[in-house]
């Protein structure tokens, strides 16, 4: 669908609204390839291979998942290296705080804007979070991370019921609803120790403990 198409949508779903009719006279063109992901890599990105190869499975099965534990534990950081790790399966990944509804709210005016939907120039945030959602309902091959997303509940009125996206939270909540759960844990203590030597830059970055002389 097209973004005319979206901003029909969303006249549709709001008649008589003279401002979203005359921002309707102003369409632009939504870029083929979005990242607005707020951070680097992090080179020392260690362990978790099971927690990414099962967000993986959820994603591709359900469309969902929610990674959850307890906070400080890594939950962002795993998000961040499945984003750079699979970046090349997806034509748009999507990043939004979402441990305040007003977070969530400002996320999805940045994602207006960066979709490049002329619903941005809305004032009315109701307006700007339809459109947003009516994007998301209507393309494909997205991932939009939410980070922080505690009250899961909260979400609902931001996301549509149905797409063809990846939906990924990190939470802190055990009851997770409609999206795959999947727990992680502290690291185990070998990557644990492995993480410590890579930071301190006793071995090299790939290396592994088998690097470590019996005399170290």
């Amino acid at each position: 669908m097209s973004i005319e198409d979206l901003i029909r949508a969303a006249c549709s779903a709001n008649p008589g609204n003279a401002k979203l009719q005359a921002i309707a006279q102003t369409p632009k063109s939504a870029p083929q390839s979005l990242w607005n992901i707020p951070y680097p890599r992090n080179p020392f990105f260690t362990g978790r291979e099971t927690v990414l190869s099962e967000m993986r499975d959820a994603l591709v099965t359900n469309f969902n998942a929610a990674l959850s534990g307890l906070g400080g534990i890594g939950k962002t950081q795993t998000v961040i290296e499945y984003a750079y790790r699979y970046r090349p399966e997806y034509q748009s990944i999507l990043w939004v705080r979402a441990e305040f509804r007003t977070e969530l709210v400002s996320g999805f005016v940045q994602l207006a804007e960066l979709l490049h939907l002329p619903i941005s120039l809305e004032l009315d945030e109701n307006l700007v979070i339809a459109a947003v959602k009516q994007w998301l309902a209507t393309h494909k091959g997205w991932l939009l991370i939410l980070d922080n997303a505690d009250d899961i509940p909260m979400l609902r009125p931001f996301l549509p019921e149905a797409h063809q996206g990846h939906i990924l939270l990190t939470t802190r909540a055990q009851a997770t609803g409609i999206y795959q759960r999947i727990e992680i844990k502290k690291l185990l203590p070998e990557d644990g120790a492995l993480l410590l030597l890579r930071r301190a830059k006793l071995i090299a970055l790939q290396a592994g403990l088998d690097a470590v002389m019996p005399s170290n």
